[in-house]
């Protein structure tokens, strides 16, 4: 019996240089996210914050990002994907500037500002991946592309507890650097992109029919419950062990270690789903959770 990771199929993804070109843009931008937590416990003694106040700069920053992406879908479908590359480098500039606010309320205006940059990202990132894999490979190529930020989120306490541990609070300042540097390699190597592509998709969409409400609304609730739960343990973490004593040498790992077994199961679900069915997988994984 075949490996419920194909890894040949894999292999043949990573071969595709503009994939990996998204699929690392992907990962750099989801990184900011993963070191948002490690810096609540700097945030708390700076801006005197409780726990309830600080869980706000979560909310900016997410809720922006999730309540801004079905936005930049319908601007993707309409003008093309051409900012995927430039909502990375506005991400890291607004983030790299967390370190330096004065104030509570400046801080926040940034936290929405960077989440303003990733809410664009992954609905560019998203539909520049989908057209440039085959029918037969959607689901696993997906699945690697998602992977790749999941790994991005897991990497972003151990880099922020590194540049903060140096440089204090102002070492965000430096996060600058991979997303510019990442954000201009993408431009580059997704220069050929045109705007057909994000047409033909959304012709193919209309053709396709009504919107299943009902299944959507479904698919959204099971993303909803699995986001919030991952949510509140990743955002609070840090901050939970900080305060029972532990250093950042063990809850920045220890958050690192949840989010990659998050991308572990996110590949092999990729894969079951072009086996068995997404159907089947999406049922299947909330049982398993349990």
């Amino acid at each position: 019996m075949p490996g419920i990771i194909d890894l040949a199929k894999v292999w043949d993804f990573l071969r595709n240089g503009k994939l990996v070109s998204l699929m690392l843009g992907h990962l750099t931008v989801d990184s900011y996210v993963g070191v948002i937590p490690v810096l609540y416990p700097l945030l708390i003694g700076r801006f005197h914050l409780t726990l309830a106040t600080v869980g706000l700069v979560s909310l900016a920053y997410t809720g922006t990002a999730a309540i801004s992406q079905p936005l930049f879908g319908v601007i993707a479908d309409r003008y093309g994907t051409h900012f995927t590359g430039y909502s990375l480098v506005w991400t890291a500039l607004t983030f790299a500037l967390v370190g330096f606010v004065p104030t509570f309320p400046l801080l926040l205006v940034l936290a929405c500002a960077s989440g303003l940059g990733s809410g664009a990202f992954h609905p560019f990132g998203a539909l520049d991946v989908r057209a440039l894999l085959p029918a037969s490979r959607r689901s696993l190529g997906m699945s690697i592309y998602v992977t790749a930020g999941t790994v991005g989120v897991a990497l972003g306490p151990l880099i922020g507890i590194g540049v903060l541990w140096l440089f204090g609070v102002r070492g965000t300042g430096l996060l600058l650097i991979p997303g510019i540097a990442t954000g201009v390699y993408l431009l580059w190597r997704v220069r050929g992109r045109t705007r057909p592509r994000a047409t033909g998709v959304k012709a193919a969409v209309a053709a396709s029919g009504p919107v299943p409400v009902f299944a959507l609304a479904m698919v959204i609730a099971v993303m909803m419950s699995r986001s919030w739960t991952v949510g509140v343990f990743q955002a609070f973490t840090p901050t939970w062990y900080r305060q029972l004593g532990y250093g950042p040498e063990f809850y920045g790992p220890l958050v690192t270690t949840l989010v990659l077994a998050s991308a572990v199961g996110t590949v092999g679900c990729g894969s079951l789903a072009d086996r068995y069915g997404r159907r089947t997988v999406i049922l299947a994984t909330p049982v398993f959770s349990i």
